[in-house]
């Protein structure tokens, strides 16, 4: 790591509920660190994991997750872009 680089443990895994680009972007200005990059990376998921994030987490819906759970087109694998990841590179300000 060089100077001014601060590595930050792992947020827990419902950490969207914690931080959102303004959040954290605010947090590390007041802490003294400017952000230089900050994108929300696609992942490879089953339709699955994607139904879930969206029917359980997100809507607070789990009846509509189990009406679907069992239909096998959900096993399939795609690239998706839940924005429940965050990569954020700060740098401590002089």
């Amino acid at each position: 790591m060089g100077p001014g680089l601060v590595p930050l443990s792992h947020p827990p895994a419902d950490a969207p509920a914690y931080f959102s680009v303004p959040t954290i972007s605010g947090l590390l200005r007041r802490k003294g660190f400017d952000v230089s990059h900050l994108s929300h990376p696609g992942n490879s998921r089953s339709l699955r994991a994607a139904l879930y994030f969206i029917t359980v987490l997100q809507m607070k819906r789990p009846r509509i997750y189990e009406l679907f759970q069992d239909f096998r087109v959900f096993d399939l694998h795609l690239t998706v872009n839940l924005f429940d990841i965050m990569y954020v590179i700060a740098k401590r300000r002089p």
